[in-house]
Parts: C-alpha cells; sequence; structure tokens
C-alpha cells in the first residue's frame, strides 16, 4: 500500500459468545467453530488477501489494494455465511454469529498496525451494537466518502 499508494483494509472478526460455546459443546466443539470460521473466512478471500488467526477466537483478515467499503461488502458476505452455517457436535449441532470491525488506511503513512487497532476498535463497536454486526472505523468511513466524491 505504501509503493503503491492504494488502500489497504483490514478486517477484525471475534466469535459471539465463543467461550458459551466451549463451556456448553466442549473445547472440540469449539475447534470445530474456529475450523469452520477458517474455512468460511478462506473461501471469501482473494489469493492476495491474507487470513491469520489472531488470538482465541479472533481472526484478522488483510486486503491489499482494497477500499474500505469493499472490504466491508466481504465482511458482510462472512458473517451472513457463518450465521447460516451449523456445525454438528456429539452433544448437538452448534450455531454462531460474528462481529467485525473494518478499516483502511492509504498512501505511505500507512501501518498495518494502525489500522489493525482501527478495526479493533470498530469491532468493540459491533459488539457493543448488539453483535452478529460489521461495523466500519468512522475515519474510514469518512475517506471513502472523500473518495467517492
Amino acid at each position: 500500500a505504501r509503493r503503491s499508494g492504494k488502500p489497504l483494509s483490514a478486517v477484525m472478526l471475534d466469535a459471539d459468545f465463543f467461550k458459551k460455546v466451549n463451556d456448553s459443546f466442549g473445547h472440540q466443539a469449539g475447534d470445530e467453530v474456529l475450523r469452520m470460521l477458517a474455512r468460511i473466512c478462506g473461501e471469501s478471500l482473494r489469493e492476495s488477501d491474507v487470513l491469520g488467526r489472531y488470538g482465541g477466537e479472533e481472526f484478522a483478515i488483510l486486503f491489499p489494494e482494497t477500499g474500505v467499503i469493499k472490504a466491508k461488502d466481504v465482511a458482510e458476505r462472512i458473517r451472513k455465511a457463518v450465521a447460516a452455517e451449523v456445525v454438528e457436535t456429539e452433544d448437538g449441532p452448534v450455531r454462531i454469529t460474528v462481529s467485525m470491525g473494518v478499516a483502511s488506511g492509504m498512501g505511505k503513512d500507512v501501518e498495518i498496525g494502525a489500522i489493525l487497532e482501527r478495526a479493533d476498535a470498530a469491532l468493540y463497536v459491533a459488539k457493543e451494537n448488539g453483535r452478529d454486526r460489521v461495523e466500519m472505523d468512522r475515519d474510514s468511513f469518512l475517506d471513502s466518502r472523500k473518495e467517492a466524491q
């Protein structure tokens, strides 16, 4: 993004109430849910995108040369696919939702760490607003409005 001058977007994804899955269905079921999340995310991404487990039940996705609106669209697709998925376990079916935060940066001053921090802050807004949703970082949203004009 620094060299090309094109945007870099990031999504932070967190499984809603994941501890409840582990507590109610066991860690094996929790592992199955994490595999399902990784699979759905992977199926939704381009070869140039980067998916990683950020810790616990949190994932980070980097979208090189992608504006925040397009990254938010992909995040919405992932959110809907996860909500529609059922993980079959020995103790019965498990359904889960995800909350996501999206942020973007562009130009020579792009710092991946700062973009991830802003995406993480947007993730917490998604959780505060009821979970099972995608929220965009305010600065990224304002930048996208400027680009559209």
